[in-house]
């Protein structure tokens, strides 16, 4: 081994160049050798490697918290009331319900959180027009009849109902000021009237394929 300053051979055991003094090995030295720490970039390659997992887990829980947030925010009680109701008349329906029902609990929580805004806003103060009766008694009448007697009766009179209560809303949606506390109980009643009208329809078709199968259960 020579020294790296003057060029000296360096005796075996030697610790400092004879010639020049100056230290075989220098801090500098052992710096440009590979250390045992050297695979760092591979933890720190392996940590953001987590982080994105992490955030691809959570983007879409943050996403729909953020889209729930917007929705919260744009239509505030006119939306919460209704949806609230939903789940308590989803849960008294659910185990009073016979079986013969089921296919059309979502449909009739759905309606009766329907019913049940209606009902907040006719007795709160200056509220609701007082012709709004007529749709509560129809619809509370029609859903108690689809809860103890399932079948084509009663689907047909709500959706038909549904369908011309629904024609009448977007009519006066689409004539609404955008941000207003009206625009946003319109959509929330047309998006209402929509689901109610498409899970009678998943209901009655399950309910017919449940009538269907009971023959060649038998069988």
């Amino acid at each position: 081994m020579y020294c790296v300053q003057c060029g000296t051979e360096l005796p075996h055991a030697a610790m400092f160049c004879p010639s020049c003094g100056r230290r075989r090995h220098q801090p500098e030295d052992a710096a440009a050798s590979p250390s045992p720490s050297a695979p760092a970039p591979k933890a720190s390659h392996a940590r953001l490697s987590n982080v994105k997992a992490q955030f691809k887990e959570s983007a879409p829980g943050l996403a729909g918290a953020l889209i729930g947030a917007a929705i919260a925010q744009y239509f505030g009680l006119h939306l919460l009331i209704p949806v609230g109701a939903a789940v308590v008349v989803w849960a008294i329906a659910s185990r009073a319900s016979p079986g013969r029902s089921r296919p059309f609990l979502a449909a009739i929580a759905v309606q009766g959180g329907h019913v049940i805004w209606f009902l907040v806003g006719l007795f709160a103060p200056g509220g609701l027009p007082a012709s709004l009766w007529i749709e509560v008694g129809l619809m509370t009448g029609s859903l108690i009849w689809l809860f103890v007697r399932p079948g084509f009766g009663p689907v047909v009179l709500l959706t038909l109902w549904q369908a011309f209560a629904l024609l009448v809303n977007v009519q006066a949606f689409v004539e609404a000021v955008v941000g207003t506390s009206a625009h946003a109980a319109l959509l929330a009643h047309v998006i209402l009237r929509v689901m109610a009208i498409g899970l009678m329809i998943i209901g009655m078709r399950t309910l017919r394929q449940a009538r269907a199968a009971r023959p060649s259960a038998a069988v």
